[in-house]
């Protein structure tokens, strides 16, 4: 087993990290803590390019988590994706903290009782996020059509045919320049 864990906080804009090492006595003390703005890749590659490829990272599956695993991964550091409600409960007792945080999941890490989420493939979470873009892309279709089936019913200007509802920007159209609309008698 490793004696050293990076415990990872992330945030949108900046991710304090919180490099931990377990001494023989089995005392887990802190030997680096640092600040990585997330604008500045090539700084985060540099400060991550001194570590051991073989440090665990412990990191909370919080927003922004899958970017921040594809770098630590290609970079060669095995990356454990923590379950945010089971750590909460476990931490319940202790300061909430930026600083804390990064040295709490670095201590979870090394004493093994990290609570683990399951860390999805590149190829996975890809594949996921394109059906959840579908999907909403889907509802929104649906709420357009349903809108323009409402005017086209308030107006009285065009019948719910199959044509107005497979083409609702059509049937918007022809109800926005329907002579009542307008004021035109």
């Amino acid at each position: 087993m490793n004696p050293c864990a990076l415990g990872w906080d992330n945030h949108r804009k900046f991710s304090k990290v919180s490099l931990m090492e377990q001494v023989p006595d089995g005392e887990i003390r802190v030997v680096e803590r640092a600040r990585l703005e997330h604008d500045d890749k090539e700084a985060m590659r540099t400060w991550l390019s001194h570590l051991d490829p073989e440090i665990p990272v412990a990191l909370e599956a919080t927003f922004g988590w899958p970017w921040v695993a594809d770098l630590l991964e290609e970079l060669g550091h095995p990356v454990h994706l923590g379950h945010p409600p089971v750590i909460r409960a476990l931490a319940k007792h202790e300061a909430k903290t930026d600083r804390c945080d990064g040295d709490r999941l670095g201590k979870f890490q090394l004493r093994g009782i990290l609570p683990e989420s399951y860390l999805a493939p590149p190829e996975v979470r890809q594949r996921r996020e394109r059906t959840r873009y579908r999907m909403a892309l889907s509802l929104l279709r649906t709420g357009v059509k349903t809108a323009c089936r409402q005017s086209c019913t308030a107006l009285e200007s065009c019948t719910t045919s199959a044509t107005c509802l497979a083409r609702p920007a059509d049937a918007f159209w022809r109800a926005w320049n329907c002579p009542r609309v307008r004021g035109k008698p």
